[in-house]
């Protein structure tokens, strides 16, 4: 294994593939499952109060009672 071009260890490659493999792990944990979690409450959020509109909108509000000023 000395005839590696271009004085290329074997050994810095899979050192290097670990500290790839632990910063992608340390940005995994830090930042896409904090935002996934964020994202997805509010996404909860959002169809909570879309479904309690649409309740509202058929209660019988009719279409004018939730528009607000006079058009012309």
């Amino acid at each position: 294994m000395k005839n590696i071009p271009l004085n290329i260890d074997w050994q810095q490659i899979l050192l290097h593939l670990l500290n790839f493999a632990i910063l992608v792990g340390g940005l995994y944990l830090l930042l896409f499952k904090p935002v996934k979690s964020f994202m997805d409450k509010r996404e909860g959020w959002y169809s909570a109060e879309g479904r309690r509109g649409r309740e509202e909108a058929a209660g019988g509000r009719g279409a004018e009672g939730g528009r607000r000023g006079g058009g012309g």
